[in-house]
């Protein structure tokens, strides 16, 4: 598996190769993204680990897809990708994310909830949809003060351009999402 080392220099050097491509410097990317000059600093340096929601917010002002931003090597005709290319995004005792695959502006996520833990996500940007097929478990998907339980063998569809929560109920949730970004282009 890639370690954490790794992805975080991958994305320092992807960010300062578009940020330089597209002849921004970090603070007119701040001020696009809405992240701190000081964030883009330290994220270019490889010392610090962003969020999700941080990533995507610097992806959608340089107008790439996230994928873009944390992955790797750019996208072939077709491509097998080993388990040890998957990207770990976010891990914790609650769970985890991992980038599978990302192609164009599309990603392939595989997210893993403990049991009764929660994921409170910020919104992504504007017009990003998210398609979910719960593997595992019940998978409670709250937005916009709804609730929606979705049971292992159902799939949600999300317009995850505002607060959302994923919430494991009743026991452990494995599902996997496929993320199509709106935004800039």
């Amino acid at each position: 598996m890639t370690s954490s080392q790794e992805v975080l220099q991958r994305i320092a050097r992807r960010l300062r190769q578009e940020r330089q491509i597209r002849g921004l410097s970090q603070a007119a990317l701040a001020e696009r993204s809405g992240v701190s000059p000081r964030m883009l600093a330290l994220i270019e340096k490889a010392e610090t680990n962003p969020s999700i929601a941080t990533l995507a917010e610097i992806a959608a002002a340089l107008g790439i897809g996230f994928g873009e931003l944390v992955g790797g090597e750019a996208a072939a005709a077709a491509r097998a990708i080993p388990p040890e290319e998957f990207v770990p995004m976010w891990q914790s005792e609650a769970g985890s994310a991992r980038l599978l695959a990302s192609g164009g502006r599309a990603e392939l996520w595989d997210w893993a909830l403990a049991a009764g833990a929660r994921y409170d996500a910020s919104p992504d940007p504007a017009g990003t949809v998210e398609l979910i097929r719960v593997l595992e478990g019940t998978l409670v998907l709250e937005v916009d003060g709804t609730a929606l339980a979705a049971p292992a063998g159902h799939a949600l569809r999300l317009a995850s351009d505002r607060p959302y929560a994923y919430r494991a109920e009743g026991g452990p949730v494995r599902f996997v999402k496929v993320v199509s970004p709106g935004g800039r282009g």
